[in-house]
């Protein structure tokens, strides 16, 4: 009789835990996805991105070279953008990985915010010259109308454009920061 009891009390246990087991895997799976959907914005499209970035390059020296060297502002700032979009890759990548469990999450995303807003200083100072340099090259700045409202009007896309897409990456950003405080909660439970 005894041995019946400890063959279902045996049973039960392996039950309960193949039950335990498939719900953790799904969890885990579930939380992959969570932060690979949440995570987007850090570095939306990267390789559609090098490819541009890469043709754009390729294209500035091969005009710069061939035709006018005065091109070459172009190319720098692809070399800029091709650094630029290979880290944010790098951090999303490891945050999508949890590189150091949750308190390496959360350090990751630290990083990630913090380099995210000096790299785009950089870029506003990086840009300033280079649509100064644009018109010139161009000669969009032969009038002072035609100054303003040329600089005017690719100001405003890139500040456009850089505002649309800060508001994703710090949205992203505050979601994955509040994934990362509820497992923390969950771990010290």
């Amino acid at each position: 009789m005894e041995n019946k009891e400890f063959t279902e009390l045996a049973n039960s246990w392996v039950e309960r835990r193949k039950r335990i087991d498939s719900a953790d895997v799904f969890n885990r799976q579930l939380l992959s996805e969570t932060l690979v959907a949440k995570s987007f914005w850090l570095a939306p499209k990267p390789m559609a991105f090098c490819i541009m970035l890469s043709m754009f390059f390729i294209f500035a020296m091969t005009y710069c070279v061939l035709a006018k060297p005065s091109y070459w502002p172009v190319a720098a700032m692809c070399i800029f953008g091709l650094a630029d979009t290979a880290w944010q890759t790098s951090m999303r990548d490891k945050i999508r990985r949890m590189d150091g469990g949750v308190v390496g999450l959360q350090t990751n995303l630290l990083r990630y915010r913090r380099g995210y807003i000096r790299l785009s200083i950089a870029m506003w100072i990086a840009m300033i010259p280079f649509l100064w340099w644009y018109g010139w090259f161009f000669d969009l700045y032969s009038d002072p109308a035609t100054a303003i409202i040329c600089i005017s009007i690719l100001a405003a896309a890139c500040i456009l454009t850089f505002y649309w897409r800060t508001r994703k990456t710090f949205r992203a950003l505050g979601d994955l920061q509040s994934i990362a405080t509820d497992l923390k909660d969950l771990n010290s439970d």
